[in-house]
């Protein structure tokens, strides 16, 4: 085989690459001759297509939450839609402010989105509930709007500028991991700024034409009924629960102890890394033989290492190069198949060890 790498340029986004790659294999497969087999051996956008596609469910999944829960509290239709409006105009702001600075969707990003939507919400409720209470008193929707965006103005204020505070210091950060995590807090913050605007000028306008006045119980639906009962049963565990925790101070403070206590234990045990350990569909083999070893023994030793691993039910494709930094040496990749054709990598790794071991004068480690 004649491997050719393709590497994108910096800045280059990589799914378009590797779309453009594709694009050009056929035009590339019709020049060669017809004993001549292209083919993709590895391919790192499946992954990250994958994660993508993950994350936006995520944010799917969180938006139909937090517009649920604001529905099961308010109790009203109109309430509700003025939420759910704000959440995503913020959201669909965030992307404009992204494309501004030149932001792309990537992990950071959308999981910047999904941590927003529950952020976002919290200024569009505030003023809702305020401009809610007025109606109830008897204010006319219009009136009420105006005197509860005007209460509540500042406060939302002052909850926005502490978000923001604290994601300075990601902003601040250097090396690695700020410019990691830089893109991540700049958009978390464009998304609260956009819903400050939006909590105290959209909001009170829907507030003006959606809020009423609640219905008297005896004309009150069953969703509604359904919320009071929760609601009261949600008080009176709470109360409870309350009512002893006064009455058992030593107790309640054991408990605090003992939880710091095994917070700490279980910080000591869990394992720590840069990023969390993921199943990606890739694995990576080096070669480690003799130092006196000739690269045509490396060569064979390498051969037999491709063979156990192709025969794996899991792997799709492997390529390996033999030499390398030493004659003695080499390396490997493997694509595995997609997740609902194989198991788990960490199965697969643990499954090919004892046959990689079989193989005498070198070692592959995966």
């Amino acid at each position: 085989a004649v491997l050719v790498i393709v590497t994108r340029s910096p800045g280059a986004n990589i799914i378009q690459t590797v779309g453009l790659i594709k694009k050009r294999l056929p035009v590339l497969a019709a020049a060669l001759p017809a004993d001549v087999d292209v083919s993709l051996a590895l391919d790192r956008s499946v992954t990250i297509r994958a994660s993508l596609a993950d994350v936006e469910r995520t944010l799917a999944i969180s938006v139909v939450l937090v517009v649920g829960v604001v529905a099961f509290f308010l109790q009203s239709g109109g309430a509700t839609l003025i939420p759910s409006v704000c959440v995503t105009v913020s959201l669909l702001g965030t992307l404009g402010a992204m494309y501004l600075l030149g932001f792309s969707l990537d992990n950071l990003s959308l999981m910047a989105l999904t941590v927003a939507t529950g952020f976002v919400v919290d200024d569009a409720i505030v003023v809702v509930e305020n401009t809610t209470r007025h109606v109830e008193k008897g204010m006319s929707r219009f009136q009420a709007a105006l005197k509860g965006a005007q209460e509540v103005g500042f406060t939302v204020l002052s909850m926005t500028l502490s978000l923001i505070a604290v994601f300075i210091p990601i902003l601040l950060m250097g090396g690695v991991i700020g410019r990691l995590f830089r893109e991540f807090a700049i958009t978390l913050t464009a998304a609260i700024v956009i819903s400050l605007v939006l909590s105290l000028t959209t909001t009170p306008m829907m507030c003006a034409y959606l809020i009423s006045r609640p219905k008297p119980p005896g004309q009150r639906g069953w969703f509604a009924r359904l919320s009071d009962r929760t609601i009261r049963w949600m008080t009176q565990v709470y109360e409870k629960g309350l009512n002893w925790a006064l009455d058992s101070g030593p107790i309640v403070v054991a408990i605090i102890f003992a939880s710091i206590a095994m917070n700490w234990y279980l910080f000591s045990i869990v394992p720590k890394g840069f990023f969390p350990q993921q199943d990606t569909g890739q694995m990576v083999g080096g070669l480690q033989a003799d130092q006196s070893a000739s690269f045509q023994l490396s060569q064979q030793r390498i051969r037999t290492f491709v063979s156990v691993i192709r025969h794996d039910p899991a792997v799709a494709t492997v390529v390996a190069v033999a030499g390398g930094r030493s004659s003695s040496g080499g390396f490997l990749q493997v694509q595995l198949k997609p997740k609902n054709q194989r198991a788990p990598i960490d199965q697969v790794v643990t499954r090919l060890r004892p046959q990689l071991a079989k193989v005498s004068g070198a070692a592959l480690y995966l």
